[in-house]
């Protein structure tokens, strides 16, 4: 009988046993998870700083911030406002209000057709739009509904386009004439900075140079090809220059091959031909032609009045 009295009290006293083991167990577990939720709060917090401080130290790089901008954008950091002279930040304020909008930088323009997430196939001119530039230096065209972004900074006076991956990038801008008065030797020298950029290896990089200058009054250069720094990359120029500046174009984009300036055939070498011909200084006496005609070598029809 003593036997079957034991047992009961045996297993209650493991039961009991278990229950402290387990809320020993269940205790270190909420003390350990506190711990690390209290280290990651920490972390977050550190990381928190150390972007508002990373903002305000980028802002204030990047362009003279007076103090009573610096104020404002570390109180709307949740920053603790340093002291500023209050006649000084007034004066600030002030000069801010009365700036005149013609020395304010103006916004950048977003470019129409843009915002693809995806390259879309290129089939003929009817893919392509017109742009000019707002003072009628020169106009350009661009597919539409190709690239994610588009823009044109009046201040710098640059287009720029990028793919959504930005596997290919346009740039179309201008810089002052290396040699005033002579395009010819601007060509020159340009060629003599540009080649060292690029792969040196059987037809590369692709050169196409003029002998001099055309009744237009423009020397050109074309080089093009995979980057020495970066076979994986390969960029596209076509550059006119005149007596005063160099009208540049810059297609980046990724190679099918290295050899030449290895766009034979493919959809960016089709779109490099006709940003090529659509851009009026180029130099191209032929109108945009059908991806068919590029892959069949069919030059296609010339601009109205070239022969």
């Amino acid at each position: 009988m003593q036997d079957k009295k034991k047992k009961p009290r045996k297993i209650v006293v493991a039961f009991g046993i278990l229950d402290v083991v387990l809320l020993v167990v269940l205790a270190v577990l909420g003390f350990l998870l506190l711990r690390q939720n209290h280290k990651l709060s920490e972390i977050r917090e550190a990381e928190h700083r150390t972007k508002k401080t990373r903002l305000l130290t980028e802002t204030t790089e990047a362009a003279e911030v007076s103090a009573a901008e610096r104020a404002w954008l570390m109180e709307s950091q949740g920053m603790e406002v340093e002291s500023v002279d209050a006649g000084a930040a007034a004066a600030d304020s002030a000069a801010v209000e009365t700036q005149s909008e013609e020395t304010r930088p103006e916004e950048e323009q977003i470019l129409e057709y843009v915002g693809a997430a995806f390259p879309k196939e290129l089939k003929s001119a009817a893919d392509f739009v017109t742009v000019t530039r707002p003072d009628g230096a020169y106009s350009f065209m661009y597919p539409a509904d190709y690239f994610y972004t588009g823009t044109y900074s009046a201040a710098q006076k640059k287009y720029f386009l990028a793919t959504a991956d930005e596997s290919v990038t346009i740039e179309v801008y201008e810089m002052p004439a290396s040699v005033q008065g002579n395009p010819y030797e601007s060509a020159n020298e340009m060629y003599g900075i540009l080649k060292g950029e690029f792969l040196e290896d059987k037809a590369c990089p692709y050169l196409h140079q003029s002998s001099g200058v055309a009744d237009d009054g423009y020397s050109r250069l074309i080089i093009g090809g995979p980057l020495a720094g970066n076979t994986s990359r390969a960029a596209y120029y076509c550059i006119a220059f005149n007596d005063t500046t160099a009208y540049a174009l810059k297609v980046s984009y990724v190679p099918v091959n290295h050899e030449g300036i290895g766009l034979d055939y493919t959809q960016t070498g089709y779109l490099v031909d006709c940003i090529y011909r659509g851009w009026s200084v180029s130099g191209s006496t032929y109108m945009l032609r059908s991806y068919e005609q590029y892959l069949a070598d069919d030059m296609g029809d010339k601009k109205p009045g070239e022969s």
